[in-house]
């Protein structure tokens, strides 16, 4: 403990053998603990690193899920890649891993928005969306938790409002395409909360940010600013439908980001 190094009581190697699944609890504990790993224990790491193909995706999982909660989730998606796992139990980070875990660390610590994070930075700017139902079947995860997770992602892109292709087609009805009404936030904020529900809303504000800052931007992202001024608009002209929303964005940020002064 004085040194600040974790080590496996016994060997090492034989250790992972045992249960691999103690290769990601490692890598999980190093960074929890702000611990380095003994330089024995990341050899038996980089010997033993293909046997965590013979776990199955749910205890895989029951592992990740604690790293991306994590507060230090940066330093632990960084420790997957440089380790060489993460092209075994999380390859979606291979693309921008430095991109990714920036993100993450931006982002609430909520699964559903993490996950969405995760597969999100992949869709702005970078080829390989198509395969978001891969990560779904590899750790069995609830249908209903990813449908959300998939929303998110495919509308995370920071300066767009909304992906058109994500529209409900059994309520397209309700939608206008003409352009006065897609340019009105307070209807466009409006009709996410009714389809998909205020807390949808709030993770993709939270989501659309933290990709914005986990590339390296500044300032607000036009699809930000659009939501917020929905938000804004919504709460002084609907108060009793938006008393307990919550988002990532205060009221007074949003005042401020739109320019708007008191009184």
């Amino acid at each position: 403990l004085r040194h600040r190094t974790l080590t496996c009581v016994g060997e090492p190697l034989v250790r992972f053998q045992e249960d691999p699944l103690r290769i990601l609890r490692a890598v999980r504990f190093k960074n929890t603990l702000g611990f380095n790993l003994e330089p024995g224990v990341v050899q038996a790491i980089s010997e033993s690193k293909g046997l965590l193909g013979q776990l199955s995706g749910e205890r895989i999982f029951m592992e990740l899920r604690q790293l991306l909660l994590s507060p230090s989730v940066y330093r632990g998606i960084i420790d997957l890649y440089d380790y060489g796992l993460s092209s075994i139990v999380l390859p979606e980070i291979a693309r921008a891993p430095e991109a990714i875990a920036k993100a993450l660390s931006f982002c609430s610590p909520e699964l559903t928005s993490r996950l969405a994070v995760l597969l999100g930075v992949r869709c702005v700017g970078l080829p390989g969306c198509e395969d978001m139902e891969e990560l779904k079947a590899r750790f069995n995860l609830p249908a209903a938790m990813f449908q959300d997770v998939k929303w998110l992602a495919l509308n995370c892109s920071p300066e767009v409002i909304l992906n058109k292709d994500t529209l409900p087609g059994a309520w397209q009805r309700l939608w206008k395409d003409e352009p006065e009404f897609w340019g009105d936030p307070g209807y466009i904020i409006r009709r996410i909360v009714y389809h998909w529900g205020a807390k949808q809303l709030e993770r993709l504000l939270d989501v659309k940010q933290a990709i914005w800052r986990g590339m390296g931007n500044t300032g607000v992202p036009r699809g930000c600013l659009f939501l917020a001024s929905g938000i804004w608009i919504s709460e002084r002209n609907w108060p009793l439908d938006f008393q307990d929303f919550r988002v990532a964005l205060g009221g007074d940020d949003i005042m401020e980001l739109l320019d708007i002064k008191e009184g």
